[in-house]
């Protein structure tokens, strides 16, 4: 499906994506609800919500017809909520909670690579003087930097499956905001030819493999090896 969407997202059949995006993650959505029964109750609840939102942002921005309205709308309050979701669910392991407002449990390499990962685009909005746009835009990417500390606080606290699935997941959302950011805010230097529709979905389906593999029965498996 995300290949027949990145086939067709730039031609005369682009119109096919008003049904193809929602229904990818809508397949998802039903994968994740089918096989996540186990999961901790807030992590479930987590994807559940990030997915849902992540729906409605790609869908608002489908049908917007005036760019003021929902370009702010499906990219903005969808998609902080999306985001915001997906870090609230990777608070919870099987054995312990890993608060958002916690950065103690995070350590010094990893708040400085979750920095990193942040700072360019925000670098961008700040050099290319955006007007009112740069600020909702700084404030996506700082949340998106609170879902990238919670993916690294989860390192020791679940198995490595889960924590290095997840991450990948976090990270290429990570560069999937970067590249956007290149293409619609550097005047057009740089146009990524809309592979940014692979690693999109790619990046929800990471998330939501790696909170899956957070099943206790995963964990059980760890041990046993």
């Amino acid at each position: 499906m995300v290949l027949f969407i990145f086939y067709f997202h730039s031609t005369e059949y682009g119109w096919t994506e008003y049904v193809t995006k929602p229904i990818t993650l809508l397949f998802l959505f039903k994968f994740f609800v089918s096989t996540g029964k186990k999961l901790q109750k807030g992590l479930r609840n987590g994807i559940v919500f990030g997915l849902l939102f992540s729906i409605l942002s790609d869908l608002s921005f489908l049908l917007r017809t005036d760019i003021s309205q929902w370009f702010i709308a499906g990219t903005f309050i969808f998609s902080l909520l999306a985001i915001y979701f997906y870090a609230y669910s990777f608070q919870y392991t099987n054995n312990s909670l890993l608060p958002i407002r916690d950065l103690k449990s995070i350590t010094k390499i990893n708040l400085f690579l979750s920095l990193l990962i942040i700072a360019f685009p925000i670098s961008i909005f700040i050099i290319e003087d955006l007007a009112i746009w740069q600020y909702p835009a700084i404030m996506y990417q700082i949340l998106l930097w609170i879902l990238v500390s919670q993916g690294l606080k989860r390192q020791d606290h679940v198995n490595e499956r889960s924590y290095y699935i997840a991450l990948s997941g976090i990270v290429l959302y990570s560069i999937t905001t970067m590249l956007l950011t290149l293409q619609n805010f550097t005047h057009n230097v740089f146009h990524f030819k809309d592979i940014t529709v692979i690693t999109y979905f790619g990046a929800q389906y990471l998330i939501v493999v790696g909170a899956i593999f957070q099943n206790p029965d995963f964990e059980d498996e760890e041990l046993l090896q």
